[in-house]
This record gives C-alpha cells, structure tokens and sequence, in this order.
C-alpha cells in the first residue's frame, strides 16, 4: 500500500505600479489538502494488479502571477481512479493494461463568446483504455507498442455571464486536443552484428482544435524510419533517423480555432554516440 496527504498554502500578490493605465491590485491566497492512495497486487511472478485514487489542484496562480481574466478563479481540481495490470509474457517482454476516469473540476478555458476572459467550464471528465507492449520478441527483434482510446467530454457546464440564460460551454461538449484513438508502434531489428533497422506507425484520430467544437482536425497516420550502424572498435554508433518517410502533410495540434499547427515535413537526422 502507498499513501500520501500533501497540504498546500498558496498565497500569489500582484502589486499593480504602472503609471498610464488606472492601478489594479491583486490578491489570492488557495488552501488545499491532496491525498493519494494505492494498492499493488503481485500474486505470481509474472503478474502485477494495482489500483490507485489521487487528488491534485492548480491554483489560479500557479506561474506566480496573476490577472484580471484568472484571479477571481478557483483551482483546477483533478480526482483520478485508476485500475491497471502488468504481465511478462517473456522474460524480457511484458504487456500493461489500465483504465482510469479523470474528473477536472473548475476548468479554465477561453470564453467561447469572445470576452477574452477565461472562464470555469464545470467538469471535464476523461475515461480511458491504454494498452502497451515493450520488450524483446527474439534476440534481435525490439518492439514498443501503445494503444489508447479515451472520451474526454464536459459533464457539467457553467454560463459565463456574457451571454445570458445560455451555458457558453454545454454538457457533452467534446474537450479540444483529445483524440478518440492513439497508437503507436516502433520496431528494431538487429540485421546484424554491426547494423541495425527500425520502423515505426504513429496514428491520432481526429479531434477538436478547442473547446468550441467548431474546428476538427482531421487524423493521420505517419510512418518513421532509422538504420543504424554500430564501430565496435571505436565504441561508436552511428544513427540515421528519419520522421514523417513519406512526407506526408498532417496537423498534430492547435492553439485555438484559428491558429492551426501543421506536423513537420519529412526531416533526416544523423547523430553518433560514442562511449570512452
């Protein structure tokens, strides 16, 4: 068994000199009590269970200042549950299972009415599955392989006051960034002594470029390459990396609905390691 209980006492000031603009001064000061628990199960060898509960919160001022948009909000409190297991299917390859529920609570997010405010969007709540795979298949063969499948919606919304009698953020609203489906897989293959291969899939399923939910973006698929090259005389290796193969175009991520992040462009990289 694991516990743990962790008292914060976060007090941010900001005291307002500028001389052109009307002084504003701020103030807030958060109180917090986090506890954790988790229970680890091992009753083989080769198999391990556990199940964990913790509580954490960001407090409006966590980089150490404070504005007119942040400083009347509450911490961001985060509860999370979570179920897993762990399993060695060879003596050096093993399979990890979980699943767990987050709940954020007074969330900040941009005013989707357009006040430049941040507001509070109630709770946001995330369910997920994750899968991994990581180890040795044979000698020669390394594989590093993920899946996840997660649900992130808002399960309480909250009006912002700028739009009255409407909730700006509604129940079921789908949180921005959170693919519905992640994988990921990267093989290695020793061809020989001295060379070596390795190819790997990265795929996201499409998602929302924010809370607004008026901007997807759509999923890809990018493939990753390297060969490998290894001077056991110099203790040296030499590693030829390249990402995105086949240049595809693709968009990772976002800052809000208009300011879209396309993925990079095929790029090469050569590096050496070497050990004295």
């Amino acid at each position: 068994m694991l516990a743990g209980l962790r008292y914060d006492y976060f007090k941010v000031g900001f005291d307002d000199r500028r001389t052109t603009t009307a002084q504003t001064d701020l103030q807030r000061t958060d109180k917090q009590i986090s506890p954790r628990l988790g229970l680890i199960w091992s009753p083989t060898r080769w198999s391990t269970y556990y199940a964990s509960y913790s509580y954490a919160f960001l407090p409006s001022g966590e980089q150490l200042g404070l504005a007119t948009s942040t400083a009347d909000l509450a911490p961001e409190k985060s509860t999370n549950y979570e179920l897993g297991a762990r399993w060695d299917l060879m003596p050096r390859l093993s399979m990890s299972l979980a699943a767990f529920q987050l709940d954020k609570d007074d969330v900040r997010s941009k005013d989707p009415s357009g006040s430049g405010r941040f507001v509070k969007t109630g709770q946001q709540r995330t369910t997920g599955v994750e899968i991994g795979l990581q180890g040795d298949v044979t000698r020669s063969w390394q594989v590093y392989a993920g899946y996840a499948n997660l649900n992130a919606r808002v399960t309480k919304a909250l009006s912002t006051g700028t739009d009255a009698g409407a909730d700006a953020i509604p129940v079921g609203r789908k949180i921005g960034l959170v693919p519905e489906n992640m994988f990921s897989l990267w093989n290695r293959v020793n061809l020989s002594e001295q060379w070596g291969a390795g190819l790997g899939i990265i795929h996201q399923s499409s998602s929302y470029a924010s809370i607004s939910n008026s901007v997807k973006l759509p999923g890809f698929t990018r493939v990753d390459g390297a060969l490998y090259y290894t001077v056991k005389e110099l203790q040296s290796r030499l590693a030829l990396n390249v990402e995105n193969l086949f240049d595809k175009n693709y968009y990772p991520t976002a800052d809000g609905d208009n300011n879209i992040s396309p993925g990079a462009p095929r790029t090469v990289h050569l590096t050496m390691n070497t050990s004295v």
